[in-house]
C-alpha cells in the first residue's frame, strides 16, 4: 500500500458545534509525521466503489465519531448562533428575510423582492446563505455558545469506520464511545484530542505487526456481531418482543 495515512472528508460547518475531525486532518496534513506518505484532504470526497478503492491503497487513516457533542430536541443553540453570525454579516439577514414574517399582501411583495435582490447577489459571485455560515468564525462560536460540556451527545459510529475495517485499513482515532462497538488500542490506535500522545501512536503504527494485530482483531469483531445481518436480526427480534 503506498499511503500510510490517507483519507477524505467534508468539513463540518461551524455551527455543529465540533471540529474535531476537521483538527485530526489538518494535524496530520500540514505537519506530517517524519518518512510517512500522508494523502489527507477536506473537501473532494469519492464515490462509494472509489473510496473502498482508494483506502485499499492506504495502511492507515484517521477520523473521529460521526456527528456532534450538541443534541438538543430544538435548535435554539444553533438559531442563537446563526443570529449571532447574521448580526455580524448584514447579508445573511437578507437570506432569512421570508421566514422572519406572517405573510401578508405587502409582505409577500417585499419578500419577493429580497429574494430576488439575494438571487442577484448569489449570480454575481456573492456566496450563499450556507457557505456564508460555513465560514463563521468556530473559535468565538465555540467560547459563546459551545464552551461547556452540554448534556447529550449525538457522536456516533459511523460508515467510515466500517469502511475502514472492510478494507483492513487500520484507524487512527480521537477517543469516544462509537457506540460501545470498537475498543481502544484493541481495534484502533487511541489518538487524545491534545495530540499529547502522537509519539507514541505513531511508534506503534510504524510496526507493521501493531497494524496488523489490530485490523485482524477489528474485521473478526465486527464479522462476530456487527454486520448488517446482525443488525437486522436484532431488529426483528425486538419488533416480535414488542
Amino acid at each position: 500500500r503506498p499511503i500510510d495515512l490517507g483519507g477524505r472528508s467534508a468539513s463540518y460547518a461551524p455551527l455543529l458545534g465540533d471540529m474535531d475531525r476537521y483538527r485530526i486532518y489538518r494535524r496530520f496534513a500540514d505537519d506530517p509525521p517524519p518518512g510517512l506518505v500522508v494523502d489527507l484532504q477536506i473537501g473532494r470526497r469519492f464515490s462509494g466503489e472509489e473510496w473502498a478503492e482508494y483506502l485499499g491503497t492506504c495502511r492507515g487513516t484517521v477520523a473521529t465519531e460521526a456527528g456532534g457533542s450538541f443534541l438538543e430536541r430544538d435548535d435554539r443553540l444553533v438559531n442563537a448562533a446563526v443570529d449571532y453570525v447574521s448580526r455580524r454579516h448584514p447579508t445573511l439577514w437578507l437570506f432569512g428575510f421570508e421566514k422572519r414574517f406572517r405573510p401578508s399582501f405587502w409582505q409577500r411583495r417585499t419578500t419577493t423582492l429580497m429574494q430576488g435582490l439575494t438571487a442577484q447577489l448569489i449570480a454575481r459571485g456573492h456566496p450563499g446563505r450556507d457557505a456564508l455560515l460555513a465560514r463563521a468564525d468556530f473559535a468565538q462560536l465555540k467560547q459563546r455558545f459551545f464552551h461547556t460540556p452540554h448534556e447529550h451527545s449525538g457522536k456516533a459510529i459511523s460508515s467510515r469506520h466500517f469502511d475502514a475495517i472492510g478494507t483492513r485499513t487500520c484507524q487512527i482515532l480521537f477517543p469516544g464511545r462509537y457506540n460501545d462497538i470498537l475498543r481502544p488500542n484493541e481495534h484502533y490506535l487511541e489518538l487524545a484530542s491534545d495530540f499529547s500522545n502522537l509519539d507514541e501512536v505513531m511508534e506503534r503504527f510504524r510496526d507493521p505487526a501493531e497494524r496488523v494485530r489490530l485490523v485482524e482483531a477489528a474485521e473478526a469483531h465486527v464479522r462476530d456481531g456487527h454486520t448488517l445481518a446482525h443488525r437486522v436480526e436484532t431488529t426483528l427480534a425486538e419488533l416480535g418482543r414488542a
